[in-house]
């Protein structure tokens, strides 16, 4: 049986994965974290009861949880709980499902303490870029990337040599707003942003997703996991989600891994040491006429921010720390409709212009870059 640490435990991949878990056997979840979402955590600790440990990010809300739990449980509480829990339980498999730059330092720990980490919190790889590559090859890492697309890229790369593959291929949906007139765009609402068309997910992934900006961090995730560069990796517009991933071939073949859109499955392919596994319950991918594939091309002017985050890559150091803070701050913004959501390129372009891009040598120095970030682009919105 399978030791397993759950960061953010009560988002959207987290109760996926807490799902798995409980239909399982294979695995035992001896701890978690979460946020305020103290219901569910309760839900989760009376069904759970191997659990050792949790960690609280909201103080506040740790009392609640004292109260009932604070003989029979070690409790971490505030913005040091991940990386505590972590610590008290080196080597153990750690699912990071958090969100956001919240992500970043634990994923750091947990490489320095020899765990495997499954990875669903994609700035680590983004921001963290080169250091992080540095720290996988310091402390022999193993990354297990969840995100569909590295999970189906992962399955597909194992199966070819390298110098079979001209490209790899990463698909997009496109978003909530694929459909929606360009020339509105600035009047969309946080309803149609977060009605995304094929996946259930947190509301900043999903308006993440709208911009696209979300595709942009995934390239980069892919070009930093898989080592390929840039301009080997190409996003294929692909609206029912159902075409994960693909590679081109040197022979100009598009060999292609399809899959009911569930996160279960890559949870599940994580948790089995990137081995396939039969998932209770998915819904089996049915290929006919009232179900077919289709594709679209990629529209510049809908999706600016794209490109924009991509030239920030090449400049290496702290850019990818800066797009990533200020857009976290410009769709929080948007989420409590204090700016529009074109506003939220607005807002990562001129932080970006305003911010200095540094050598990026420790931890340290990424943490600094993202609060100057931060507090630069809540200057921005402040002046729209």
């Amino acid at each position: 049986m399978i030791d397993i640490i759950i960061l953010g435990a009560t988002g959207s991949i987290g109760k996926q994965a807490i799902s798995l878990i409980k239909d399982s056997q294979e695995y035992n979840l001896i701890g978690f974290t979460f946020d305020r979402n103290y219901k569910e955590a309760l839900k989760i600790l009376d069904e759970f009861p191997n659990v050792k440990a949790i960690g609280i990010n909201d103080s506040k809300i740790a009392s609640i949880i004292e109260e009932r739990y604070k003989n029979s449980l070690s409790i971490f509480k505030g913005e040091k709980a991940n990386i505590e829990l972590i610590n008290c339980y080196k080597g153990t498999f750690v699912l990071n499902a958090l969100s956001g730059i919240s992500g970043i330092e634990p994923s750091f720990e947990a490489i320095k303490n020899k765990s495997i980490l499954a990875l669903a919190n994609k700035e680590t790889i983004v921001v963290g870029g080169e250091l992080f590559k540095k720290y996988c090859k310091q402390y022999d890492a193993t990354i297990y990337p969840v995100d569909s697309e590295h999970s189906a890229l992962y399955k597909l790369l194992s199966k070819f040599d390298k110098d079979e593959i001209n490209k790899i291929v990463i698909t997009a949906s496109g978003g909530s707003l694929r459909n929606f007139d360009l020339s509105k765009l600035s009047k969309a609402t946080i309803n149609d942003v977060l009605n995304h068309p094929t996946w259930k997910m947190g509301a900043k992934i999903t308006v993440d997703c709208a911009t696209m900006i979300n595709k942009a961090f995934e390239v980069i995730e892919a070009s930093v996991l898989f080592n390929y560069p840039i301009d080997k990796i190409e996003v294929l517009m692909h609206d029912q989600s159902l075409i994960h991933a693909g590679l081109r071939t040197v022979d100009d073949s598009l060999v292609l891994e399809s899959g009911p859109n569930d996160m279960r499955i890559p949870l599940a392919y994580a948790f089995n040491g990137m081995k396939r596994i039969k998932v209770k319950d998915v819904s089996k991918l049915l290929l006919n006429e009232n179900n077919p594939l289709t594709f679209r091309t990629f529209d510049e002017k809908r999706y600016p921010i794209f490109n924009f985050t991509l030239d920030a890559f090449k400049k290496g150091g702290t850019a990818l720390a800066i797009i990533n803070a200020s857009d976290e701050i410009a769709v929080n913004a948007f989420l409590e409709n204090k700016i529009k959501y074109t506003n939220i390129y607005d807002v990562i372009r001129q932080t970006f212009n305003r911010c200095r891009i540094a050598p990026v040598d420790y931890l340290e120095d990424i943490m600094y870059a993202l609060k100057t970030a931060k507090d630069e682009a809540i200057k921005v919105i402040e002046s729209l």
